[in-house]
């Protein structure tokens, strides 16, 4: 039970630092130059949750908000974007709540609150896992709607999936496989200190029949 527990986690940490690269990264779509337009294609653009970029020149990054106040973007955008922090706070939690229910951690929790916390790591894990999955598949899908919306158009930027799509569907996996191992390493764990009801002594009767004294 304890290798396997390491292990669920061990992998929901590696996703929640993926978690994070993910939603603070602005290469969520990138121009893609075999379908964008012939003058473009040197041009190198990206669009994150949080800002977008450009390089017009070879070795300077320009990058802004949008243009924009934070909420004033598209509503799609701030609802992936609650995803994404969501999905942060989630597995964070869950890697609290793990690494104190590992066994090889000294705490004064009991073995009761161990089994307690590793289940409330291992389902954080997978919740985490869904939100930043939902996330990256809705950004996903409009990146192919537009993908598609200019198939007969050459005129301009056309976008493709970015590196932070993939590293977020690759953190997903990984929280939704940590907090199955660390949940199931638990299922069939029962404490003796805790939940074992008190031996009551009873003194066993006497086998030689009373007599009776005249």
């Amino acid at each position: 039970m304890g290798t396997v527990m390491t292990i669920g986690t061990l992998t929901s940490v590696m996703s929640f630092i993926g978690v994070i690269f993910c939603t603070i990264h602005h290469e969520w779509e990138k121009t893609s130059p075999v379908n964008s337009a012939t003058v473009m294609r040197t041009i190198y653009s990206s669009q994150g949750l949080w800002m977008r970029c450009n390089i017009p020149i070879a070795g300077v990054l320009n990058c802004d908000s949008y243009g924009t106040t934070f909420f004033d973007v598209q509503g799609y955008l701030q609802a992936i974007r609650a995803f994404s922090v969501i999905s942060v706070l989630l597995l964070f939690c869950s890697t609290v709540c793990n690494t104190l229910a590992l066994d090889c951690v000294m705490t004064d929790a009991s073995k009761r609150r161990k089994l307690w916390l590793a289940r409330i790591g291992g389902t954080t894990s997978v919740l985490g896992g869904i939100c930043i999955i939902t996330a990256v598949s809705w950004y996903a899908a409009g990146v192919i709607r537009e993908f598609h919306r200019h198939d007969n158009r050459r005129t301009d930027f056309k976008f493709t999936f970015g590196a932070a799509l993939y590293v977020g569907w690759i953190s997903g996996a990984l929280a939704l496989i940590g907090g199955g191992l660390v949940t199931c390493s638990r299922c069939y764990f029962t404490t003796d200190d805790d939940s074992t009801a008190p031996y009551v002594y009873r003194q066993p009767k006497s086998k030689a029949s009373a007599t009776n004294y005249v």
